[in-house]
C-alpha cells in the first residue's frame, strides 16, 4: 500500500485505535490500513479491530461481513419475544456497537414508558421553555441558575437600600465589659465607615505594626531635654497629630477594659471616605489604607529622632540589572500595596500562583522586576473580575464558586533582587511542566471525551447489552456474546490503564512543580499571615468582617463581637476556617484584604509585650493591665 500523506484528524485517530489495544498488539500503520479501509470511520474501523481484522489485503469496495456473521444474516427474536428489536448484524450504515449501544439506550427508555399518563416525577427545571426573543446568554442558564442570580439581585438590592439608613446599635454598658481580655472590637457610629475600622484593627495585630506606633514620640520642642519617655503635649495639627491618633487607638486596644471603641476622630482626621452602593470595599480598603501606611512610613522615616532606614511597610522594587552587564542603575519604586488579579483559572487560584503569573520574572520587554528592600509588612488587595451585574459571579469561569487560597506562610525569596537568575531558572523550569501537564489533560480529554461522546460510557453500555441483552439462545449465540463482552471488557481496560498512566504522570509533575521552590536558599525571608478582611457580597456591618491573629489565636471581628475561631463543634483553634472561608462565592467577593509581616521567633512573639512603650498620654479611660495572652 503506498503511503501517503497523513491529515491531523487521521493522525488523532490513528493514535486513539492503537490506544485501545495492549501495547505492541497493533501499530500505527495496521490502524492507518484500517482507517483508509473503512474511510476514516472510527468507530467501524474500531470495531474491525476488534474483530481481528489488520487489513492486510485492504481493497476498495463493500465490506464483506466477518465469517462468523455470515452464517448470521439477521438476528430476529423469537415471535414470543415481539417487544425485542431486530438487529441487522451486516449493515454498513452502522456498526454493531452503535448497535448495541442503541439497543441499551432503547431498552432502559422502555422500561420509563411502560405505563401511559402523566409522570409522577418532580419537573427537570433544565427543560423549562424560555422565550426566544432573549439574549442568547440568557437562555444558556439553566432554570436554577437564573432563579439564583434573581435571588441574589434583590438580596443586593435590599441591602443597598438599607446600608446608608442602618442606624448604629450602641449596646448597654454592662455588656460592653471586655471577657477575657480578648481584643477589642473598632466601630464607627457611621456604617458606611465600617470597613476602615476593620483596617485598623487589622493593623493593630501586625507585630511590627504595634511595636513601631508603640515606641513611636512625637517630636519634641526645640527647648525639651532629650529624654526619650518624656511626657510630651499631644500634637495638635499636622502628620504627627494623625500618627498620635493611631497611637491613642492602639494603646486603648492594649489596656481598654471596654470591647468596643469608637473610631470616629480618627477616621474623621484621615478624611475617610463613606463607602456607597456602588463602591467596591477592596477599592476604598485600598486608598484608607495607602493613606494610613504613607502617614506612618513618613513620620517613622522622616523625625530626626526616629530616623530609620528600617521599612515598614513600603518596599522597594526595580528592573533586575544582570550583574556581569554595565548596564544602567535601575529606576526603583516604592509600593506597600499589592493587587492581585485573581482570573478564576484552574492554575492560578491561589496567591502565590497568582503572584507567579502576575509578576513573572521573565516579561514580554525581556526585563524583570525584583525587590530591592523587602518591608516588614506586605498588604495584598485581592482583586476580582468584573461580574455581569453586581455582585453576581460570573458564569464559566473556572473558579468563579471555588474558595480561593492563600497560606498561612510564603516566603518572599523567589521575588528578592539577591535569587533573581535562580527564581528565574525556576520559572521557566515550572512553566516547562505546566505546559506537559496541558498536552497530558489534552490527551486525557481526547480518549475519555471521543468526538464530544463519553468512551467510557459507551463501551459499558455495549458490553452489557452483550453480557445481559442479546439472545443467548443458541451455543453459537452465546458464544459470540461472550467473545464480543470480552473483547470489550479488554478494551476498557486497556483505555482505563492508559488514563491511569497519563493521572500518574500528572500528578507526579504537579509534584515537581510544587518541589521546585523548596530551595534551602528560598527560604530565608518567611512571611505569616496576620490579617483578613471579608465581604460576604451584601452590604451592611454584619456582611464586613476580619480574622486576625492576636497573642497566638485567630479571632474573628463581627460588628461588636470579637470571638475565637474554632472548628465547629470543637474547641481546638481552627487555621482552616481562616485560611478555607466560602464567603462570598455566589455573590463574586469574599477575602479582599490580606496583611502579611516578617515572621518573628517563638522568644520574640512572646516577648512583644514586653517591647511595647506606650506613652501615658495616650491612654484613655480605666485601663488593663497590659496583656500578653500567656
Amino acid at each position: 500500500m503506498t503511503s501517503t500523506a497523513i491529515s491531523p484528524e487521521e493522525q488523532e485517530n490513528v493514535e486513539f485505535l492503537t490506544s485501545m489495544m495492549a501495547p505492541g498488539d497493533v501499530d500505527a500503520e495496521v490502524a492507518r490500513r484500517l482507517l483508509l479501509k473503512h474511510g476514516n470511520d472510527i468507530q467501524k474501523a474500531a470495531y474491525a479491530m476488534l474483530e481481528g481484522d489488520r487489513a492486510e489485503e485492504y481493497q476498495a469496495g463493500p465490506r464483506s461481513p466477518p465469517r462468523e456473521y455470515r452464517c448470521m444474516c439477521s438476528l430476529t427474536l423469537p415471535a414470543s419475544k415481539p417487544e425485542k428489536d431486530v438487529i441487522d448484524l451486516t449493515a454498513d450504515e452502522e456498526s454493531e456497537m452503535e448497535a448495541a449501544i442503541k439497543m441499551s439506550m432503547e431498552a432502559d427508555l422502555r422500561q420509563h414508558q411502560q405505563q401511559f399518563g402523566p409522570s409522577n416525577r418532580a419537573p427537570d427545571p433544565n427543560w423549562a421553555m424560555v422565550a426566544s426573543n432573549k439574549p442568547a446568554e440568557t437562555n444558556a442558564l439553566s432554570q436554577d441558575d437564573q432563579t439564583l442570580s434573581r435571588a441574589i439581585e434583590e438580596s443586593l438590592a435590599t441591602s443597598y437600600s438599607r446600608f446608608e439608613k442602618e442606624e448604629f446599635y450602641e449596646r448597654p454598658m454592662e455588656e460592653q465589659v471586655r471577657k477575657d481580655k480578648r481584643p477589642i472590637a473598632l466601630r464607627p457610629t457611621q456604617a458606611t465607615l465600617h470597613y476602615a475600622g476593620l483596617v485598623l484593627q487589622a493593623l493593630y495585630s501586625v507585630p511590627q505594626v504595634r511595636e513601631s506606633i508603640a515606641n513611636w514620640r512625637p517630636t519634641p520642642p526645640a527647648s525639651a531635654t532629650a529624654d526619650e519617655f518624656m511626657i510630651i503635649e499631644p500634637p495638635k495639627s499636622g502628620p504627627e497629630s494623625l500618627m498620635y491618633g493611631i497611637l491613642e487607638v492602639f494603646a486603648n486596644m492594649e489596656f481598654a477594659l471596654l470591647s468596643e471603641l469608637s473610631v470616629d476622630p480618627i477616621l474623621q482626621e484621615f478624611g475617610t471616605q463613606p463607602a456607597s452602593a456602588a463602591d467596591n470595599f477592596g477599592d476604598l480598603t485600598e486608598q484608607f489604607l495607602g493613606k494610613v501606611t504613607y502617614t506612618v512610613e513618613t513620620i517613622l522615616n522622616g523625625d530626626y529622632a526616629n530616623a530609620s532606614s528600617k521599612r515598614l511597610f513600603h518596599f522597594q522594587y526595580g528592573t533586575h540589572v544582570d550583574p556581569n552587564s554595565a548596564a544602567h542603575v535601575p529606576d526603583l519604586h516604592e509600593k506597600a500595596i499589592v493587587r492581585v488579579d485573581i482570573h478564576g483559572t484552574e492554575q492560578t487560584n491561589d496567591l502565590v500562583s497568582c503572584l507567579l503569573s502576575q509578576f513573572s520574572p521573565s516579561t514580554p520587554s525581556g526585563t524583570q522586576e525584583v525587590i530591592y528592600q523587602p518591608s516588614d509588612v506586605v498588604s495584598f488587595h485581592l482583586v476580582r473580575p468584573p461580574p455581569p451585574y453586581p455582585g453576581v459571579s460570573t458564569e464559566g469561569s473556572a473558579n468563579a464558586r471555588t474558595v480561593f487560597k492563600y497560606p498561612k506562610h510564603f516566603y518572599l525569596d523567589q521575588f528578592l533582587e539577591e535569587n533573581a537568575e535562580l527564581a528565574k531558572a525556576k520559572t521557566a523550569e515550572q512553566k516547562e511542566i505546566e505546559q506537559e501537564v496541558v498536552r497530558l489533560r489534552t490527551e486525557k480529554n481526547g480518549i475519555v471525551n471521543y468526538k464530544n461522546k463519553d468512551a467510557l460510557s459507551n463501551l459499558a453500555a455495549a458490553t452489557h447489552f452483550y453480557e445481559h441483552v442479546i439472545d443467548r439462545d443458541t451455543p453459537e449465540q452465546q458464544t459470540y456474546a461472550d467473545m464480543m463482552a470480552e473483547k470489550l471488557h479488554k478494551v476498557q481496560a486497556n483505555i482505563q490503564a492508559h488514563i491511569k498512566s497519563i493521572e500518574d504522570k500528572m500528578t507526579e509533575l504537579r509534584s515537581r512543580s510544587e518541589a521546585l521552590f523548596d530551595d534551602p536558599q528560598l527560604k530565608k525571608h518567611r512571611y505569616d499571615l496576620r490579617a483578613v478582611l471579608v465581604n460576604e457580597g451584601p452590604l451592611g456591618r454584619k456582611h464586613l468582617y476580619s480574622y486576625t491573629y492576636n497573642a497566638g489565636k485567630w479571632w474573628k471581628t463581627v460588628d461588636w463581637l470579637v470571638e475565637e475561631v474554632r472548628r465547629l463543634h470543637c474547641t481546638v483553634v481552627s487555621e482552616e476556617v481562616v485560611l478555607n472561608d466560602p464567603a462570598g462565592l455566589h455573590y463574586g467577593a469574599g477575602p479582599y484584604l490580606l496583611l502579611y509581616s516578617r515572621a518573628l521567633s517563638e522568644e520574640d512573639e512572646k516577648t512583644l509585650s514586653e517591647r511595647l512603650h506606650w506613652m501615658e498620654t495616650a491612654r484613655v479611660g480605666p485601663t488593663l493591665p497590659p496583656y500578653t495572652g500567656h
